[in-house]
């Protein structure tokens, strides 16, 4: 599995932390000592760290990986199931009729394509999106977290505790200085000192994280600009 391969170089990279120190707007915690999330001041919104040296067996990897994704796609999409696939994320409600109208077809080939994509697994949901702030003042909390250890285990017994907890509401495996990045949302900022505390007591093996409390959403956006991304052009070598 390429995926694995490029994690087992991951935790055989060699990552040198020259400094990493804390700053408003996160706080630095080790398993043991347990702080409150500090609310970052306008004038100290970001943290800053200095350099990280990665392996250059790391990028390789990562290179093939994402080669590999790439190379494996098997399904050819004209522009017009680009189309479809974008006027369907937009508005995942609307009609077969008006469907086949905004892409130019029919409405029996238009549902025919939109039938193949959701045979093929592209399309994999429709879904509404929610305003919880317009109920709730809920907080929403960026994590960066490490693992003591870096062994094929380790992983996978943190990654199947992080899909059981609905508050972790995503979760990406990342090559560099840390090893994930968790999206939480909890009540309050005390829900989510429990929740970090449930994870420590648990013996996942977390050797730090670090927490960056989100003030303000400048840009949530769902709709993925698939014309862009999966156009000919877009694979297309520099010329310049």
């Amino acid at each position: 599995m390429i995926g694995e391969s490029a994690r087992k170089i991951a935790a055989k990279a060699d990552l040198i932390l020259l400094d990493a120190e804390p700053n408003a707007g996160f706080a630095a915690h080790l398993p043991g000592e347990r702080r409150e999330p500090q609310v970052p001041s306008t004038a100290d919104h970001f943290a800053h760290f200095h350099t990280l040296r990665l392996s250059v067996q790391l990028s390789n990897a990562i290179a093939l990986r994402t080669t590999v994704a790439v190379s494996s796609f098997k399904m050819k999409l004209d522009a017009i199931d680009l189309r479809i696939l974008d006027v369907i994320q937009r508005d995942g409600r609307i009609t077969k009729l008006a469907l086949a109208e905004k892409v130019g077809l029919s409405p029996t080939p238009c549902w025919l394509r939109l039938r193949k994509l959701e045979k093929a697994g592209i399309i994999t949901g429709y879904h509404a999106r929610l305003a919880l702030r317009r109920l709730a003042p809920i907080a929403s909390v960026m994590v960066e977290l490490t693992l003591a250890n870096h062994r094929q285990a380790d992983f996978d017994r943190f990654e199947r505790t992080a899909a059981a907890m609905p508050e972790i509401v995503a979760c990406w495996a990342v090559g560099g200085g840390v090893d994930y990045i968790l999206k939480i949302m909890s009540a309050n900022i005390d829900a989510y000192q429990r929740l970090i505390d449930d994870l420590l007591d648990r013996d996942l093996g977390i050797e730090r994280y670090f927490t960056y409390i989100v003030t303000k959403t400048v840009k949530e956006e769902t709709v993925l600009p698939v014309t862009d991304l999966l156009s000919p052009d877009a694979y297309a070598p520099d010329t310049e």
